[in-house]
Protein backbone atom coordinates (compact mmCIF):
# COMPACT_ATOMS: atom_id res chain seq x y z
CA UNK A 1 0.00 0.00 0.00
CA UNK A 2 1.35 3.76 -0.88
CA UNK A 3 1.64 6.03 1.89
CA UNK A 4 -0.62 8.76 1.69
CA UNK A 5 0.59 12.01 0.55
CA UNK A 6 -1.15 14.09 3.10
CA UNK A 7 -3.87 13.33 6.41
CA UNK A 8 -6.30 15.08 7.09
CA UNK A 9 -8.42 14.75 10.97
CA UNK A 10 -10.41 11.67 11.76
CA UNK A 11 -14.03 12.40 11.84
CA UNK A 12 -13.97 14.71 8.71
CA UNK A 13 -16.33 14.04 5.77
CA UNK A 14 -14.82 15.00 2.94
CA UNK A 15 -17.79 16.03 0.17
CA UNK A 16 -16.01 17.58 -2.91
CA UNK A 17 -12.75 17.76 -4.10
CA UNK A 18 -12.08 20.69 -6.79
CA UNK A 19 -8.93 21.73 -8.79
CA UNK A 20 -8.45 25.53 -8.86
CA UNK A 21 -7.18 26.70 -12.07
CA UNK A 22 -7.92 30.35 -12.46
CA UNK A 23 -5.43 33.50 -10.57
CA UNK A 24 -8.39 35.37 -8.90
CA UNK A 25 -6.95 33.77 -5.80
CA UNK A 26 -3.46 34.71 -4.56
CA UNK A 27 -0.84 32.77 -6.64
CA UNK A 28 -0.52 30.16 -4.08
CA UNK A 29 -3.79 28.82 -4.52
CA UNK A 30 -3.36 28.12 -8.49
CA UNK A 31 -3.52 24.28 -8.88
CA UNK A 32 -4.35 23.86 -5.79
CA UNK A 33 -7.50 21.41 -4.85
CA UNK A 34 -10.09 22.73 -2.45
CA UNK A 35 -11.25 20.31 -0.34
CA UNK A 36 -15.47 20.97 0.89
CA UNK A 37 -15.53 18.84 4.55
CA UNK A 38 -18.18 17.93 7.22
CA UNK A 39 -17.82 16.72 10.83
CA UNK A 40 -18.59 13.65 11.89
CA UNK A 41 -20.43 13.59 15.28
CA UNK A 42 -17.88 12.49 17.12
CA UNK A 43 -15.44 15.06 16.15
CA UNK A 44 -13.46 17.18 17.97
CA UNK A 45 -12.16 19.36 15.00
CA UNK A 46 -14.58 22.15 14.36
CA UNK A 47 -15.55 20.36 10.86
CA UNK A 48 -17.67 22.10 8.39
CA UNK A 49 -14.69 24.08 6.49
CA UNK A 50 -13.08 23.93 3.13
CA UNK A 51 -9.27 23.35 3.09
CA UNK A 52 -6.48 24.18 0.59
CA UNK A 53 -4.38 21.22 -0.41
CA UNK A 54 -1.00 21.89 -1.91
CA UNK A 55 1.55 19.96 -3.19
CA UNK A 56 4.50 20.33 -6.11
CA UNK A 57 3.40 18.85 -9.65
CA UNK A 58 4.92 15.18 -8.99
CA UNK A 59 2.94 15.13 -5.55
CA UNK A 60 6.03 15.89 -3.33
CA UNK A 61 5.87 18.15 -0.34
CA UNK A 62 2.12 17.92 -0.22
CA UNK A 63 -0.10 19.72 2.71
CA UNK A 64 -3.24 20.34 3.81
CA UNK A 65 -4.66 24.19 5.42
CA UNK A 66 -7.99 25.83 6.40
CA UNK A 67 -8.97 27.96 3.82
CA UNK A 68 -12.39 28.67 4.75
CA UNK A 69 -14.10 27.99 8.61
CA UNK A 70 -16.48 29.24 10.89
CA UNK A 71 -19.44 27.25 9.95
CA UNK A 72 -20.29 26.36 13.42
CA UNK A 73 -21.42 28.60 15.96
CA UNK A 74 -19.21 28.75 19.37
CA UNK A 75 -21.93 27.13 21.57
CA UNK A 76 -24.01 24.56 20.76
CA UNK A 77 -27.08 26.27 22.28
CA UNK A 78 -28.90 29.06 20.34
CA UNK A 79 -29.69 31.74 22.74
CA UNK A 80 -31.39 33.74 20.31
CA UNK A 81 -29.11 36.62 20.37
CA UNK A 82 -27.36 35.05 17.19
CA UNK A 83 -27.57 37.29 13.67
CA UNK A 84 -27.92 34.11 12.09
CA UNK A 85 -30.70 32.58 14.23
CA UNK A 86 -33.68 31.00 13.12
CA UNK A 87 -32.99 31.77 9.44
CA UNK A 88 -29.41 29.64 8.73
CA UNK A 89 -30.15 27.03 11.13
CA UNK A 90 -32.49 24.63 13.40
CA UNK A 91 -32.00 25.13 17.04
CA UNK A 92 -30.96 21.60 17.42
CA UNK A 93 -27.93 22.31 14.96
CA UNK A 94 -24.78 24.89 15.79
CA UNK A 95 -23.75 24.86 11.78
CA UNK A 96 -24.90 27.56 9.94
CA UNK A 97 -23.46 26.29 6.55
CA UNK A 98 -23.15 22.54 5.79
CA UNK A 99 -20.58 22.68 2.86
CA UNK A 100 -21.23 19.73 0.21
CA UNK A 101 -20.35 21.36 -3.30
CA UNK A 102 -17.05 23.13 -4.75
CA UNK A 103 -17.07 24.81 -8.88
CA UNK A 104 -15.73 27.74 -10.66
CA UNK A 105 -17.08 29.76 -13.09
CA UNK A 106 -15.18 30.50 -16.16
CA UNK A 107 -14.15 34.01 -14.88
CA UNK A 108 -12.39 31.49 -11.68
CA UNK A 109 -14.80 32.96 -9.03
CA UNK A 110 -14.87 30.21 -6.13
CA UNK A 111 -18.27 28.74 -5.31
CA UNK A 112 -19.22 26.55 -2.56
CA UNK A 113 -22.47 24.78 -1.89
CA UNK A 114 -24.33 24.42 1.36
CA UNK A 115 -26.86 22.05 2.09
CA UNK A 116 -29.43 20.99 5.24
CA UNK A 117 -29.33 24.53 6.83
CA UNK A 118 -28.86 27.15 4.43
CA UNK A 119 -29.77 25.83 0.83
CA UNK A 120 -27.18 27.91 -0.42
CA UNK A 121 -24.84 28.78 -2.84
CA UNK A 122 -21.87 31.24 -1.85
CA UNK A 123 -19.20 33.11 -3.85
CA UNK A 124 -15.98 33.19 -2.27
CA UNK A 125 -13.41 36.04 -3.21
CA UNK A 126 -10.05 36.77 -2.29
CA UNK A 127 -9.56 39.53 0.13
CA UNK A 128 -8.25 42.93 -1.40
Amino acid sequence: MDTPAVLIPAHLAPMALHFYEHDLFPSQYKHAAFVACRAGALSSDPGYKVMALFAEPDGSNARVADFLTGFRLESDEDTGRSLFSGFFFSRSSNAWGKPVGLTTDEAGHLYLTSDETTQAIFRIEASP
